[in-house]
């Protein structure tokens, strides 16, 4: 069976493997090339939404440790590895009271716009309640809602996280900008595999 689609657009023709148009002699170069290079992002961003999955999130609450940043000129890819290094470093997660389970939450908070605006980044767990906040923690209840979930693996130790928010920020969501968050898990217990669950609130 043939793989390849043929197609024609406005006078020249091209062919199609998994969403690549493959050029074939046209006379429009940049146009075409234009085109072409349009295609694979498309094809690439589409990729990306069918990973994604609609879900709904009850509230809850966390406690941890936060720290007020940015995405501008890497600051936020900074901050956020200190307060890991914080976090591993002087045991927070035993340190949290009343939680439900060691499971780690990463929240991202208190949004001043959007994505390339400051924000408020938790590292922490869910608790039951926030009676007793340790010394330098804070605690956030989350109201939940309409969320969309994707799941992705790969190396904590290699920019991992930034990559995959690099790419959630291109994708066509109507995000709220209220709380977003990722799950450290079971399967996340392996630093250079480890499959993490992003939740990206949306309308």
């Amino acid at each position: 069976m043939n793989r390849f689609k043929k197609e024609s657009f406005s006078g020249w023709e091209g062919k199609t493997q998994r969403g690549n148009i493959l050029l074939k002699g046209s006379g429009h170069q940049w146009g075409t090339t234009l085109i072409y290079l349009q295609h694979k992002v498309n094809f690439a961003l589409n990729q990306n939404n069918k990973k994604m999955k609609k879900v709904s999130i009850e509230p809850f609450t966390v406690i941890g440790i936060a720290v007020r940043t940015t995405n501008e000129n890497g600051q936020a890819a900074k901050e956020i590895g200190e307060l890991w290094a914080r976090f591993m470093n002087e045991n927070v997660l035993d340190a949290i009271p009343n939680k439900i389970d060691s499971t780690v939450y990463s929240l991202y908070t208190d949004y001043d716009g959007d994505h390339t605006q400051p924000y408020t980044a938790i590292l922490g767990c869910q608790v039951t309640n926030v009676n007793s906040i340790p010394l330098g923690m804070v605690g956030k209840s989350v109201s939940g809602g309409n969320y969309v979930k994707t799941t992705a693996r790969g190396d904590l130790t290699k920019g991992f996280i930034a990559n995959e928010w690099s790419k959630i920020w291109k994708m066509d969501l109507e995000r709220t900008y209220t709380a977003d968050f990722e799950v450290f898990g079971e399967k996340a217990q392996n630093p250079t595999d480890a499959e993490i669950d992003f939740f990206i609130a949306v309308k």
